[in-house]
């Protein structure tokens, strides 16, 4: 009976981590700095210590052979063929293999070794299943490239740090009333997902077709210029962000104007009057300027007012004719991003999809200028590398001036905690569980302002 017990404690961490490796965008890179800053937490070098001491008291390796056996048959229950096994489940099942081979035939009773492969299993797993992915994606790569081809639609491409969905959104609801207009829905903005998207959703009659380009790392863009050329760019906010991947601001700058590259011969690009010190000495073509103080209604958000910017500088630049701003005003906004709604007495100000150091700071000066008790409920800035404890002190020096802090985090020892101390902010409140701090902040008496920024995840990258 022991011996199935701690037998089953292996099995769920393997698949945990192949979690961590799926959630991490299938980016080996990714997956190995979570592990990092996991190693990081000295909780977590306690219980593997701990783990690898329990089980090396019991002799498991039969009662293991079933267990893993058992949930692999379990797991191939459940979709109706095997060859329709999504990559999650063949990740799993490759991650099975290498782990139960490596634990059970190589090295059956040293337990070290057995938890080492817990971590590095999903690591091999995608090596295994790299080439066969890569020659698959060239050939969607390439059916995407020929269906473009075929097009006659003008292609709009927008990147940046921060702010590309807004434009992206803006974009759309303004050449609708105009044409036949498609984009890249929600976040789907890697170079695969949007070539599964023109595969499978695009119709070859389109008048323009608006795709949102994300990247995190310095030769992202390239991937790109496999099957799309651009008739129009748009570079939208840029600033410190995924640093993690691109390590230094110079390389997020450089590698966000290689969308420069993708245009025509006589295609135009578009450059947010913000971005410009950030990326003007990579540029070497010629460009639009957009700004926010183009729309002088300073009641709308900076955010929106930089995409309504956006469209009329891109309507005026193709003679297609402005819109008024009454009607942009109007478009509605895009979920979990500074996304406002009134309940009761309670202004919830939604802004948690995906925040940097610039946006969270206009966001909070927004929220302070709202009615009632003022309270933030954030787990701090993500993806920074070295500038992760500076910029999270930072943006705790911003809250200092709100009523309530809810900080969602497992660390008692939060850098947006020391800033916000520093600051003499005194109303903070250290919480584990998301729901909960919007409970109690829903709880507190009397009308307020409630700003949701983006939850910080303490496996995830710094």
């Amino acid at each position: 009976m022991y011996h199935l017990i701690f037998s089953l404690l292996l099995y769920p961490l393997v698949g945990i981590f192949v979690f961590h490796f799926i959630k991490g965008y299938y980016s080996p890179k990714r997956y190995l700095l979570g592990l990092k800053n996991l190693f990081g937490e000295r909780k977590s070098i306690l219980f593997i210590i701990t783990l690898i001491s329990v089980l090396s008291i019991f002799d498991a390796e039969f009662c293991s052979f079933l267990c893993y056996g058992l949930a692999l048959i379990l797991y191939f229950l459940i979709p109706k063929t095997f060859f329709k096994l999504h990559r999650k489940g063949w990740m799993l099942l490759i991650t099975s293999i290498f782990f139960y081979g490596a634990s059970f035939f190589l090295y059956p009773r040293i337990y070290l070794l057995r938890i080492f492969f817990v971590f590095i299993s999903p690591y091999l797993a995608y090596l295994f299943l790299y080439p066969i992915e890569r020659s698959i994606s060239f050939h969607y790569i390439h059916l995407a490239k020929k269906k473009i081809e075929r097009m006659n639609t003008k292609i709009i491409g927008i990147t940046g740090s921060f702010g590309k969905t807004t434009m992206k959104n803006y974009l759309f609801y303004a050449l609708k009333r105009k044409a036949y207009v498609l984009a890249s829905p929600k976040n789907v903005n890697t170079y695969m997902g949007l070539c599964k998207f023109i595969n499978e959703k695009v119709d070859e009659n389109l008048d323009y077709l608006i795709l949102e380009m994300g990247i995190d790392e310095k030769n992202g863009m390239d991937h790109f210029k496999k099957f799309i050329q651009l008739d129009s760019a748009f570079i939208a906010g840029v600033g410190p962000m995924h640093l993690s991947t691109f390590h230094t601001l110079e390389n997020v700058c450089r590698a966000k104007s290689k969308i420069q590259n993708l245009l025509k011969e006589n295609g135009e690009l578009f450059v947010e009057e913000n971005a410009i010190s950030f990326v003007k000495e990579y540029i070497h073509v010629p460009f639009h300027i957009y700004s926010e103080k183009d729309v002088l209604d300073k009641k709308i958000p900076r955010l929106k007012r930089i995409a309504i910017s956006g469209v009329q500088c891109f309507l005026n630049c193709y003679k297609i004719g402005k819109l008024p701003i009454d009607y942009l005003k109007t478009i509605p906004t895009i979920e979990r991003r500074f996304e406002i709604k009134k309940e009761g007495e309670i202004l919830l100000i939604n802004d948690s999809y995906n925040i940097n150091p610039i946006g969270a700071k206009e966001a909070i000066h927004y929220l302070l200028k709202t009615k009632g008790i003022h309270i933030v409920i954030t787990g701090g800035l993500l993806e920074l590398g070295n500038l992760y404890q500076k910029e999270n002190e930072k943006l705790g020096q911003e809250l200092k001036d709100v009523d309530y802090l809810f900080l969602v985090t497992k660390k008692r020892n939060h850098p947006l905690k020391k800033g916000y101390l520093a600051a003499k902010g005194n109303n903070i409140v250290v919480i584990k569980s998301l729901k909960e701090a919007i409970f109690k902040a829903k709880s507190i008496p009397g009308e307020k302002a409630i700003l949701l920024l983006a939850k910080g995840d303490d496996f995830y990258i710094k």
